[in-house]
């Protein structure tokens, strides 16, 4: 009977084995997954109406994973998955043939699922084992090659769970707490700290007795951490009330020591870093950087080493300006520490350490900027600069923004192009607004070119103005006063877009006034424009009416 209903569950799945495509559904994602830590879910005994009923369950166990240290910690290293593996039938099969088998506690049940998990697995009732590593193999190859632990969740509502190559767990009541256990086993290598045996050597269990050889060595006689008999074949055990212990309670220092050391074999704190290029020249000021990914909370620190001598801690991001650089190469390093106290692996050193590194040749710089700077005198922009070490250089433009971020060239000055110290001046006449940037941009015979920093300017000087009546009849005047001599080009333009009226006023200085006549104009919407000699422009919208 069993062999039949295997047959025909093959039949059933047949088109969809041969593809094993299934949708994958993303429950965490806290960044690219070559970068993070990458758990993925299967379903087994659960049919196509209930895939979201599993997809509950995964969220549920993620909610409760995170919650508990080392994994609240480190949340931000992973990202969650769930491929929704449809099966024929629900449950999980039980013979109901283990030694340790209470009668009449759970039915018989043969049920035909994608992975064939059973309960009675090795003659241990609770010991619930997917049984088709082919299957599973073969859906992770089609769906998500790149996990980094498999967990499986089996659609009964009776307790049992395993760990080993994958995680597995139903969904009885303490079914969450069951999935963080068994995590230990799978992805930490963690041994039970129960009487069992066959789990050999592992962080969490030696045969070792003398304290100060003993694998935690460094945590022994802290946080409850001894040598414990666990009662089997002279195993130790670190601690007498660990999660790989009992459910309900956390995990033991020197298991969440073992789940940091896993993390950080598998992922870096350094998530990206720019330059990417690791190998390059530097010509002008470049800024270096790394997006760090964060525990909670935040044990990180960082360090910046140019040639071995310390530049900057405590930041993520350092400037190198080619004349810092000698001749030659160069290496540059951001060490990024996690100082937690989670973990004693590095005592007495300082921590988990990662490094990003790269090889710097300074490059042949056309000038050295040895200042710039931006004075306002009357209402102009007065502005000086000085270079040394010029080589090749052709000429300096001028260039102006009213927004920090597009420059316009206003002016140039040509290159003394000597080794010397240079100065260089250069007034800009045009009447001052508002915040007004400048900078210099140096341009070589060849062509190339680079720029001084920045510099801002503010105008105190006020510009005032006024445009009424509006709605209005048969006149519109304009009045205001300012502080400075200028002018202003009055336009009108109708609701079509042409233009109905210029007229320029020159040489306001102090107070001014203006009068548009509307009478032969119809009636509707206009658009007063002001325009200033430094670009600036006042724009107003006005009705006509009768």
């Amino acid at each position: 009977m069993r062999s039949i209903l295997r047959l025909l569950a093959l039949l059933f799945f047949a088109q969809i084995s041969q593809a094993q495509v299934f949708p994958v559904e993303t429950i965490v994602n806290n960044g690219l997954a070559n970068k993070r830590i990458k758990y993925v879910f299967l379903s087994d005994g659960y049919t196509a109406a209930q895939l979201p009923n599993f997809i509950a369950q995964v969220t549920s166990f993620k909610n409760n994973l995170f919650t508990q240290p080392p994994f609240s910690n480190y949340q931000n290293f992973f990202n969650i998955y769930a491929i929704k593996v449809p099966s024929a039938e629900s449950g999980a099969d039980h013979p109901a043939n283990a030694t340790d088998e209470v009668a009449g506690s759970q039915p018989i049940l043969v049920a035909n699922t994608y992975f064939n998990t059973t309960f009675d697995y090795a003659g241990i009732h609770r010991l619930v084992v997917p049984q088709d590593n082919a299957a599973i193999s073969g859906v992770m190859a089609a769906n998500f090659p790149s996990y980094n632990q498999i967990f499986i969740f089996s659609n009964s509502p009776y307790y049992g769970g395993s760990g080993g190559t994958y995680a597995t767990a139903t969904v009885e009541a303490s079914s969450n707490e069951i999935s963080i256990h068994e995590i230990g086993h799978s992805y930490a290598s963690l041994a039970d700290e129960y009487a069992i045996g066959g789990q050999g050597e592992r962080a969490n269990r030696t045969k070792e007795t003398n304290p100060a050889v003993i694998k935690w060595k460094n945590w022994n006689g802290s946080n409850n951490i001894g040598i414990f008999p666990i009662g089997v074949e002279g195993w130790q055990r670190p601690h007498q009330n660990c999660k790989m212990q009992f459910l309900g309670v956390p995990f033991c220092s020197v298991c969440r020591e073992a789940f940091v050391n896993t993390i950080y074999a598998q992922v870096s704190p350094i998530y990206s870093y720019l330059p990417t290029t690791s190998a390059l020249t530097v010509n002008a000021t470049t800024n270096f950087s790394a997006n760090l990914t964060l525990p909670i909370p935040n044990t990180l620190s960082t360090e910046w080493k140019l040639n071995g001598l310390s530049i900057a801690i405590g930041t993520d991001n350092v400037n190198i300006n080619p004349t810092s650089l000698p001749a030659g190469s160069s290496t540059l390093t951001l060490f990024v520490t996690d100082n937690t106290t989670l973990s004693r692996s590095y005592l007495p050193a300082t921590g988990y350490v990662f490094s990003q590194t790269w090889t710097l040749t300074k490059g042949v710089l056309p000038l050295e900027w040895l200042y710039f700077e931006a004075k306002k005198e009357n209402n102009n922009a007065h502005l000086t600069w000085q270079t040394a070490q010029e080589q090749n250089v052709s000429h300096f433009n001028i260039q102006k923004s009213f927004d920090g971020k597009t420059f316009n060239s206003i002016g140039q000055v040509k290159a003394n192009n000597v080794l010397t110290q240079n100065n260089y001046n250069f007034t800009d006449k045009t009447a001052l607004l508002g915040t007004t940037y400048y900078r210099v941009q140096q341009v070589d015979l060849d062509e190339k070119s680079s720029f001084s920093s920045i510099r801002a300017l503010e105008k105190s000087d006020k510009f005032y103005y006024q445009i009424a009546p509006n709605p209005v009849k048969d006149v519109l005047n304009i009045s205001g006063n300012t502080d400075y001599k200028t002018e202003i080009r009055v336009e009108l333009y109708n609701e079509m877009g042409a233009k109905v009226y210029d007229f320029n006023l020159k040489n306001i200085d102090g107070a001014y006034q203006h009068a548009i006549p509307l009478s032969n104009l119809s009636n509707g919407m206009y658009v007063v424009v002001l325009n200033l000699p430094n670009g600036y422009a006042v724009k107003e919208k006005v009705l006509k009416v009768d």
